[in-house]
């Protein structure tokens, strides 16, 4: 069977699985390519199938052969239109949910429409307020999406945050803020207590959708606070990635284009690639 067929096969239906050698040597079981439908087709074959413009990477489905304990290895691969309908499919699923089962904060009786704009800090626990406070990335222990609500009038806004659901790292609270960028067309801020906040604009804070300007944002931050904290001569290759709000800035580059590459689909954390 050739790449050719291959496709035919993934376009009727069917999902090819690549065990490479890396998974094998970590799984102990043979490198190999296979349909689940038909069987084992060549390697080579199976390669230049998944490079295609048509065929999309999968969420991992048992192979077939595969026993009974199986547990994922290796990568699976549909047919494009196969794997559009599947995400389609499971964000219908995350947004038929009633609101606050999926966002843990979310308070009786509130909608995220009532929101005028969204927040991303870092907390941790604090013994001395005996409640969660905003902290700086470096101490986070939890980071926090708010929803921005005036509480004021017209005339005189009071924009209080309301906590609206807590993530233990960086990237899972961005892949939801970014769900809800998505679903209520409202822009969000980030940062922490050391660095401030961004976007900025004419240094006002600009609350965005699109999650790029906030990498480009934190990236031009962390490069400005390198060469603002460490000599030159002192200043080492992993300073970058040291930097605190690395996280954050990595979690909104991964949910964005910034890199050129395809973004991360939030109703699903595997990336849609080929």
């Amino acid at each position: 069977m050739d790449h050719v067929e291959i496709i035919e096969a993934l376009q009727g239906g069917d999902c090819l699985h690549i065990r490479d050698g890396s998974e094998a040597a970590r799984t102990g079981r043979p490198e190999a390519a296979c349909l689940h439908g038909k069987g084992p087709v060549p390697m080579s074959a199976a390669v230049l199938a998944a490079q295609s413009d048509l065929v999309r990477q999968s969420p991992q489905q048992k192979p077939f052969d595969a026993p009974a304990n199986w547990k994922p290895d290796g990568v699976c691969f549909v047919s494009a239109s196969e794997a559009e309908r599947y995400a389609e499919a499971v964000k219908a699923a995350v947004i038929s949910k009633p609101a606050r089962e999926r966002f843990n904060n979310l308070p009786i009786g509130y909608t995220l429409d009532q929101f005028e704009w969204f927040e991303i800090m870092p907390c941790r626990n604090d013994e001395g307020e005996g409640c969660p406070v905003q902290c700086e990335a470096g101490e986070v222990e939890f980071w926090t999406i708010y929803g921005r609500k005036n509480e004021g009038t017209k005339d005189e806004p009071e924009f209080q945050a309301t906590a609206i659901h807590d993530a233990w790292d960086a990237s899972e609270i961005v892949r939801i803020a970014r769900q809800i960028a998505m679903e209520t067309g409202k822009g969000f801020l980030a940062g922490d207590v050391a660095f401030g906040q961004f976007p900025r604009r004419d240094g006002q804070l600009v609350p965005v959708t699109d999650f790029t300007e906030l990498a480009d944002d934190l990236t031009t931050e962390i490069h400005e606070d390198i060469w603002q904290r460490i000599p030159h001569d002192d200043q080492r290759e992993d300073d970058f990635d040291n930097n605190p709000l690395a996280p954050l800035r990595e979690a909104f580059v991964a949910y964005s284009d910034y890199s050129g590459t395809v973004q991360l689909d939030p109703y699903h954390p595997e990336p849609v690639t080929h």
